[in-house]
């Protein structure tokens, strides 16, 4: 997933997936590009509103359990391509997804709406799904994205970062 924040008097921030499966063919992550529109500045003294959020579902994972005593962490971190170290991007689990048929003891922890997590540059622990017996797919688990510290103190340019999920067991 490619965040991208072009910082003129307007603002653009793409949002492309990139996703590590491990081998875990069942898992997948979807996304959809994220354009924020921030209006100009027009008298002086005022400045951004500093952060935005996307839509609560910018993306959803497909999470599949192994069959006993399943275990499976979703990791988030960073790439950046261009991107300015006052612009901080984070992360959080909006909702449990759809649960499937078979499932003893599932759950995701953290359950429900998470608090925002800051994306690093190293790999960190989103959320882990967890099962005792179970043949499942919890889907459509959504994800909401939000950028901090834009700032008319940050030079006009194309900022871009890279966000990698990573599905494995820990």
């Amino acid at each position: 997933m490619i965040v991208k924040c072009n910082i003129s008097r307007n603002l653009f921030l793409k949002i492309t997936l990139f996703i590590m499966w491990n081998g875990l063919a069942q898992n997948q992550i979807n996304g959809t590009n994220w354009t924020v529109n921030i209006p100009s500045i027009t008298e002086a003294g005022n400045n951004y509103a500093g952060s935005y959020e996307s839509n609560s579902n910018q993306v959803e994972i497909n999470l599949q359990l192994p069959a006993l005593l399943g275990v499976r962490a979703v990791k988030i971190h960073y790439t950046p391509n261009n991107w300015h170290n006052s612009l901080t991007i984070e992360a959080r689990k909006t909702g449990n997804g759809n649960l499937g048929l078979i499932c003893v003891g599932c759950s995701l922890n953290p359950s429900g709406t998470s608090a925002y997590k800051i994306i690093t540059q190293v790999s960190t622990e989103l959320f882990r799904g967890t099962g005792i017996l179970n043949l499942v797919t919890i889907s459509n688990i959504p994800i909401q994205l939000k950028i901090n510290g834009i700032s008319v103190t940050i030079p006009a340019d194309n900022y871009s970062a890279t966000i990698v999920f990573t599905i494995e067991a820990p």
